[in-house]
């Protein structure tokens, strides 16, 4: 069994992003210093449970406060959540306290730049619809 090494969130407006890209779906995404765009997450503190862990590193690498909206997903070692934000997406002030975090933004199409490929994030997208 795999253990889980992190976490990390598809923080999405109302309307879920589609694989395609197509529809009015946004997701939120971190530019990374040395990785560029990627989903927010990080590790898991030695005191807390996943749920908490991916609240505060949500917060931390955005400045959204976030919701869980769904049962979390495996995926190799990480756990993904899909969350939604506490405030309107349109006013929320995005803005990251994390050092290695460059640039916050929602997008509806995959940034240039992706930490890991575009397909990956197609399957992430399907997970959840």
């Amino acid at each position: 069994m795999v253990e889980i090494k992190y976490v990390f969130a598809l923080i999405t407006t109302e309307e879920l992003p589609l694989s395609d890209f197509s529809g009015k779906g946004q997701w939120v995404m971190v530019n990374h210093k040395k990785r560029g765009w990627e989903l927010p997450g990080g590790g898991v503190k030695d005191d807390e449970s996943f749920e908490e862990a991916i609240i505060r590193e949500v917060f931390e690498e955005t400045g959204i406060n976030a919701y869980i909206k769904k049962e979390p997903k495996k995926i190799g070692s990480g756990l993904l959540f899909l969350m939604g934000s506490s405030k309107n997406f349109e006013l929320e002030e995005l803005n990251s306290t994390d050092p290695v975090i460059e640039e916050v933004k929602w997008f509806s199409q995959p940034p240039q730049k992706l930490a890991w490929g575009q397909q990956e994030l197609k399957e992430i997208l399907k997970i959840f619809n």
